[in-house]
């Protein structure tokens, strides 16, 4: 059986949220996940959900998942990026990666999961804005050793107990350790 690698997870969950939450993408000003180049011949993923279309499709959802609903439903912004890596944009993506990394803890968001698993390996960073007892921001930012970014930012405010029951829901491989994490948040 092949282990699933932080990335895969993370890519799964990302496209999950894109699927349940819009069949079509908005503007999301002001994002981390703004300013990556796309590279010609790698994939490039853009999702982009304001506040109008979560809550469209939280109608939508509601009837058969009202537990996916419920965690969505203090949402303001979802924005996603999948950013395929070559020469032409690799340099530049991984310093956007570390700018906003930097940035964020430089502005008081705690780091809540960072695995480097060194040369060769993962790198993955999830840092959550945290108030009271909610996480109001959360970003992750992942550096796939087959050549990817991902960049997932949620604005709004969800309970961290909700985070870990959505990701114990989707019982997607590799995100257990997370779950576990956010409930101690």
């Amino acid at each position: 059986m092949k282990k699933s690698n932080p990335l895969s997870a993370i890519s799964r969950l990302a496209i999950l949220t894109a699927a349940v939450i819009a069949p079509s993408f908005a503007s999301a000003a002001g994002s981390v996940t703004d300013g990556f180049a796309r590279a010609a011949d790698r994939e490039y993923v853009e999702v982009n959900l304001d506040r109008n279309l979560i809550e469209l499709a939280l109608g939508i959802v509601a009837s058969k998942e009202p537990a996916l609903a419920a965690t969505f439903q203090d949402i303001d912004r979802v924005s996603v990026r999948v950013i395929g890596l070559d020469e032409s944009n690799r340099s530049a993506s991984l310093a956007r990666v570390g700018e906003i990394r930097t940035t964020l803890e430089s502005d008081g968001w705690t780091s809540i999961v960072s695995v480097n698993e060194g040369q060769g390996g993962d790198n993955v960073s999830i840092l959550a804005r945290v108030v009271d007892d909610a996480i109001t921001g959360l970003v992750i930012t992942v550096i796939d050793a087959e050549d990817e970014v991902v960049v997932i930012d949620i604005s709004g405010r969800v309970k961290t107990e909700q985070i870990a029951a959505l990701i114990d829901r989707l019982n997607i491989e590799g995100l257990g350790d997370l779950s576990n994490l956010l409930e101690e948040v």
